[in-house]
């Protein structure tokens, strides 16, 4: 559609288009891969290497928790730090 000079453009209004899901193919954790109850460990070294904030992990994974309606935990553990699917 073009717009007319000086006016504005109409837009087709749509009802019931699906929203897709937000991948991010850089994700570098095995989060799709996961049943509630299931885990992984991040080395602290990786963490340190990757993120400028090593607490940052815990904001990541409740972002990508909204983002693909699943829930995680996170703890800080000895050497890095553990990932829970818990739904």
């Amino acid at each position: 559609m073009n717009q007319p000079p000086g006016g504005i453009m109409d837009f087709k209004i749509e009802k019931d288009i699906p929203i897709p899901v937000a991948r991010n193919k850089n994700q570098p954790f095995p989060v799709s891969e996961l049943e509630t109850g299931d885990s992984f460990f991040i080395p602290l070294e990786y963490i340190e290497n990757h993120y400028k904030n090593p607490d940052s992990v815990f904001s990541l994974f409740s972002v990508t928790g909204k983002r693909t309606g699943k829930k995680f935990t996170v703890r800080k553990m000895d050497g890095g730090y553990r990932v829970w699917r818990i739904k």
